[in-house]
């Protein structure tokens, strides 16, 4: 999940979801894409590359199926958390549009579901019932593969469900 306008930020762009985006798909999930009232997620011209993101941000560029997801998102009132096993948020906030997705990422939370919130603000009113479960950060030198990873780490060590 993602702000689109957050990816015109020249720290937050699409090279921030990509990697994360292919770890989960490759891991065998079903990935969702969503976004602020029916904004198309779409990549801007020139992407930042670098070692880690640029075998994914190729990947992508080959991937028809991938840009049209990222084209095509659901809005944040069309989620409901029982359909997700994890949340993977860049550059929300916790108020304004984004709002009608605090209930969605706490009903997450509450049920033993990881959610990562990066270069996100306004959701302290979150509350994870297993502190592990809610990885949040803004640092620019913050890794999305490497919090992706924890993500399938803590859904690995939960189980199914």
């Amino acid at each position: 999940m993602a702000d689109p306008a957050a990816l015109s930020h020249p720290a937050q762009d699409l090279s921030l979801i990509i990697a994360p985006y292919y770890l989960f798909r490759d891991w065998g999930a079903e990935v969702v894409v969503a976004s602020i009232a029916d904004v198309a997620l779409s990549p801007p011209r020139a992407m930042k590359t670098d070692e880690a993101t640029g075998p994914f941000l190729e990947r992508y560029v080959q991937d028809r199926a991938a840009r049209e997801l990222f084209s095509d998102s659901l809005r944040f009132d069309e989620l409901f958390a029982d359909d997700f096993a994890a949340a993977f948020c860049v550059g929300l906030s916790g108020s304004g549009e984004n709002a009608g997705l605090m209930p969605v990422l706490q009903a997450l939370l509450t049920a033993g579901r990881p959610v990562v919130l990066l270069h996100s603000a306004g959701f302290d009113s979150l509350v994870a019932p297993t502190p592990a479960h809610l990885l949040t950060g803004t640092s620019p030198v913050l890794d999305p593969l490497a919090l992706a990873l924890a993500i399938l780490a803590l859904l690995e060590a939960d189980g199914p469900g």
